[in-house]
């Protein structure tokens, strides 16, 4: 997870591998990376979340 740069203060959501869940997090509004979901449930239908559920 990459909190990005700008002044922008949003709600996002990533996926911690560790914990395997999807989280919040305050998104600064520019760049960041491709973890980085606007919903809890696009972050649990994403790739990020699936790779790691597919191999449990």
């Amino acid at each position: 997870m990459t909190k990005g740069e700008g002044s922008a203060s949003l709600t996002r959501y990533y996926y911690d591998a560790l914990k395997r869940v999807c989280l919040p997090f305050n998104y600064f509004g520019l760049k960041g990376n491709m973890n980085n979901f606007m919903s809890r449930e696009a972050c649990e239908v994403s790739h990020c979340a699936t790779q790691y559920l597919l191999k449990s």
